[in-house]
Formats: C-alpha cells, structure tokens, sequence
C-alpha cells in the first residue's frame, strides 16, 4: 500500500540517469553491473561520471565500503572498486571497518563526497552496517548532498525493502536501510524461478 517498485536493470542507463534528475540535490544510483565485466565497466563509468559532476567538487573524495564481499574477497573488490573510480579523477580509498563504530571509517565517510557499497550478499551488508555510527553517517553525508552510489547487494540494500527471491520464501519483504525510502527492489528479477 503505497510502496513503489522500480526496476532498474543494468540495461535501464536513461533511468538511472532520470533518477539522478529526480533525487537532486540527494543523488543515489543503483546499479546491477559489475567491475568485473570490461564492458559493465564501461557502462557503469558513464553513470558514475554524471554522479561525480552533480558532487560539483574537483577529484572529489569517494570512500568505498566492500562490506557486502563475499567471505575474504572485500580487500581485492575494494581494489577494483578503488581503480574504477581512481580512472574517473576521483580520489578513491577503501575502508573495511572493524566495526560498525570504527573510528577510521566514520572519518573517512564524514569526509566523502561519494559513498561506494560495492556489490556481494545483501545481508552481509546488512548485517555490518543496520543501526550502526557508520549507517547514520552514511543517511547524513547523503542527506547533506554526497552521492552514495551501490551495485548489486549495495544497491540493493538502499532500498527500503527488498524482495526476497529464493525458496524457501519467495517475495518476502527484507528490509534494507531506506535511504529509497517506499522502494520496494525485486533484486535480479531476471534470475527468478517459478515452480
């Protein structure tokens, strides 16, 4: 009741952009594609461009938090995250926070003008950041006109809720942080199974 779904596919470039258009002066995107993929990376570098123009800052600071990486795979996704954006002028750093407290990380986010959740498992993320200094900080820096941009599992969990797609309860309602606040995602909606 009342809740919106939208679908933003990696294919879908003129609605993301659309979406930068609508959230301003709060910019958020949300993509599927990977920095993995030569070509997926090419796409993301169009939208992540528009992101660090609308930041308005020259060689603007981007934090990146791998924490959503599957088991003992955040250092090297923060390196490829850290690369994608140093080739676009940013300054890029990556923080893997011992805590949701940690001291280190809270600096380095209150001093971003964009915040990277790169992709993995939705509920990692999740777990490392729900009700924790680093998620309010996160909401503030956002509110106060940083970007936050996240692919997959990052982008996934800015959404207030997100469809659960995977037996043994499919299309449960997960929650997620709420930056999209009466966003529901259907996360990989192409992956879905029906039996």
């Amino acid at each position: 009741q009342g809740t919106r779904v939208l679908d933003l596919r990696p294919k879908t470039l003129a609605v993301l952009t659309s979406l930068i258009d609508v959230l301003q002066p709060k910019t958020v995107v949300c993509l599927g594609d990977s920095f993995h993929d030569r070509t997926a990376s090419e796409r993301l570098a169009e939208v992540d461009r528009r992101m660090l123009d609308e930041v308005g800052v020259f060689a603007p600071e981007v934090v990146i938090l791998p924490l959503a990486s599957f088991k003992g795979q955040a250092a090297a996704a923060g390196a490829l995250a850290q690369a994608h954006w140093t080739s676009l002028g940013a300054r890029a750093r990556v923080v893997i926070p011992v805590s949701g407290s940690d001291r280190t990380a809270l600096n380095m986010v209150e001093g971003a003008d964009v915040i990277v959740l790169p992709g993995g498992v939705p509920n990692r993320l999740v777990n490392a950041l729900h009700g924790t200094p680093i998620l309010e900080t996160i909401s503030a820096r956002w509110e106060a006109g940083a970007g936050v941009t996240g692919s997959s599992a990052g982008a996934i969990d800015l959404f207030e809720r997100r469809l659960n797609l995977y037996p043994p309860d499919p299309f449960r309602l997960i929650p997620g942080f709420g930056l999209l606040h009466g966003f529901v995602v259907a996360p990989h909606f192409d992956r879905l199974r029906v039996q």
